[in-house]
């Protein structure tokens, strides 16, 4: 009724406030979806055809677990992307792997995909947020470890927050896998692997500066561990 009036009066109809509220979101979302766009285009074309490639590839195979297929072969099309020096087509992998490691609810996942964040990390032009990235991916593998309870699990990622240099989080680590150890009653090689934990971790925080020198060898030895 308020909008007849207002036509009656003016001659003219009223903007419908909604609808154009409306045409602006699409608008934005469109604009935001060809920028999108246009980058993979222009910087990961390859990347992307790569990831289409492995997919599709994944899609007859058999296995319990249908992630299991898809993250170690997304992160070989990461490391394959960074072997050409493409980054761009190596973080849009990256990220692919993440995803289906995320579906997997697995440990091991997690790990592999914190493990090629920081070898991505390394590499010239990679983003500054992959250091943070890294260590969001490896909190996540921690807690899915501490939740299944794997004694492995936990202390695998306390060694890569070790190698990240993240003394905090490699000690909440620590004290997860001494907690499985005591619930357990674990083996003697348990026990020796949870005093040596301990000890690098005395040893990191005597000389701080050694922490991160090491990141590059141990990503790079972690490289083959999913294949």
């Amino acid at each position: 009724m308020r909008r007849q009036a207002v036509e009656t009066a003016t001659g003219t109809a009223a903007p419908d406030e909604g609808a154009s509220r409306r045409f602006q979101h699409r608008a934005r979302i469109g604009a935001d979806g060809a920028m999108r766009a246009g980058m993979l285009c222009g910087n990961g074309l390859r990347g992307m055809m790569l990831v289409v490639a492995v997919a599709i590839s994944g899609c007859g195979a058999s296995s319990s677990d249908p992630y299991a297929a898809s993250w170690d072969q997304y992160i070989q099309v990461m490391d394959d992307a960074l072997t050409r020096g493409d980054v761009n087509a190596a973080e849009i992998a990256r990220q692919e792997a993440f995803l289906a490691a995320r579906g997997s609810r697995r440990w091991d996942a997690m790990v592999a995909v914190g493990d090629a964040s920081v070898r991505l990390m390394r590499a010239a032009g990679a983003s500054p947020t992959l250091r943070p990235e890294a260590r969001r991916i490896y909190r996540w593998a921690l807690f899915r470890a501490r939740q299944q309870g794997s004694f492995e699990g936990v202390v695998r990622v306390s060694e890569a927050f070790i190698e990240l240099g993240d003394r905090e989080a490699a000690r909440d680590g620590l004290a997860m896998a001494t907690a499985i150890l005591t619930a357990t009653g674990g083996a003697h090689d348990d026990v020796d692997r949870v005093k040596a934990l301990s000890d690098r971790l005395d040893d990191q925080a005597s000389n701080p500066e050694e922490s991160t020198a090491d990141i590059g060898t141990h990503a790079a030895a972690t490289a083959t561990w999913i294949r």
